[in-house]
């Protein structure tokens, strides 16, 4: 078609279609948590402080009032995991 313009974004998909060969597949999504070791009624909880050490480590209470144990850990819980639900399917658009 003469004169038929398309968007960067167009363009883009056309792009990550084609040459970047973007593939799908059915995923399962696991929570991943931490509970506390002390009490086993809580769980563990980011303080939102990290510690600028090599690697970084990101301190943890539990969220049981009564107990108040802490660890430090060099992940955020609770976290997501993904599980392809089938390896050979995949889902292509």
């Amino acid at each position: 078609m003469p004169g038929l313009k398309l968007t960067k974004y167009v363009w883009f998909k056309i792009f990550k279609q084609i040459i970047c060969m973007e593939t799908r597949k059915e995923v399962k999504t696991i929570e991943v948590d931490f509970s506390c070791p002390k009490c086993n009624k809580g769980f563990l909880r980011p303080t939102n402080v990290v510690l600028s050490i090599y690697p970084p480590s990101f301190p943890h209470v539990c969220n049981n009032n009564e107990c108040g144990y802490n660890e430090n850990f060099g992940v955020h819980y609770p976290y997501i995991e993904y599980i392809s639900v089938d390896l050979s399917k995949s889902i292509n658009h």
